[in-house]
């Protein structure tokens, strides 16, 4: 289960670390989570779905942006990687029972401990895993035709 959430003004709060007040400053309420720097070498189970140009699959390996990062995630933090697809193709939807489709249903369930997705994030989805920071993909464009003659 992802992490709980409450909302402060705009924002949204995953993990309350502190708080700081006018009359006690900042009083810090837990640690944060020790952070993993080396995975021993384990094989580690992806969700991944073939969506060029982010991820695809070629004849013997596979290739575009996410791949990328799960290749350059594997050799930081010492890890290797099978590759699992959702069998719906979804990106996660929740269902009417509570569980989800998709990218989120492997991974809520257990048959992937990750996806390096282009998957939206919302109040939803992020009751049910935890997201890093969105990685920019790409740049929006607004293409028109010239005037002239």
């Amino acid at each position: 289960m992802g992490p709980s959430l409450t909302l402060y003004g705009n924002c949204v709060v995953t993990d309350l670390l502190g708080r700081w007040t006018i009359v006690g400053g900042f009083q810090k309420m837990k640690k944060p989570d020790r952070k993993i720097t080396n995975f021993g070498n384990r094989l580690l189970k992806t969700a991944v779905v073939d969506e060029p140009p982010f991820f695809s699959k070629t004849d013997d390996d596979y290739e575009g942006i996410e791949y990328e990062l799960i290749k350059t995630l594997t050799s930081r933090l010492n890890f290797r990687v099978t590759m699992t697809s959702p069998k719906d193709g979804e990106y996660g939807q929740q269902l009417p029972n509570g569980s989800w489709t998709g990218y989120i249903g492997l991974i809520t369930v257990g048959e992937a401990l990750f996806s390096v997705a282009t998957l939206s994030i919302s109040i939803r989805r992020m009751k049910a895993v935890d997201f890093s920071s969105p990685l920019p993909f790409r740049q929006d464009r607004f293409y028109s035709k010239e005037s002239g003659p």
